[in-house]
């Protein structure tokens, strides 16, 4: 079985029996007739609509940090829908609002008594760590026999 590849499915542009000639197909953006290299390098744009695709502000919507809170995507939801035009949908807004009250999280800052445990907890791993630092523990002792 032969393996079909992009020349099967278009002809060539360059002359009869020229294989090195560069083949061009046109932009999907400006419609530019423009090097099949040059598309493939630039996401499909010619050089120029490539070039004002990057001169355009780019915008992101904040998505949180799973990586440091595991609700990041719940209360960046929250801060979205509390601007006018969050473009939310009523499904989202149910489950970041789920997530949230499931865990008891509202807008209210944290108490002082929290904040106090936050720190006595954050100061008593720091010590940890820097134990472990100052007297690794042996390998020996990590391994179960």
């Amino acid at each position: 079985m032969k393996r079909r590849t992009l020349s099967d499915d278009t002809d060539d542009s360059g002359p009869v029996g020229a294989p090195d000639a560069p083949r061009f197909l046109p932009c999907r953006w400006c419609g530019a007739s423009t090097a099949v290299a040059t598309l493939a390098n630039y996401g499909a744009r010619c050089f120029a609509c490539y070039e004002a695709y990057r001169r355009e502000p780019q915008t992101h919507v904040d998505i949180g940090d799973k990586r440091v809170d595991r609700l990041g995507w719940a209360k960046a939801l929250q801060r979205r829908h509390a601007h006018p035009n969050h473009g939310l949908t009523p499904p989202q807004i149910a489950m970041y609002k789920a997530a949230l009250e499931r865990l008891h999280i509202d807008d209210a800052p944290p108490s002082t008594e929290d904040s106090r445990r936050l720190d006595k907890a954050k100061r008593e791993a720091s010590a940890r760590v820097a134990q472990y630092l100052r007297d690794p523990p042996e390998l020996a002792d990590m391994v179960s026999p």
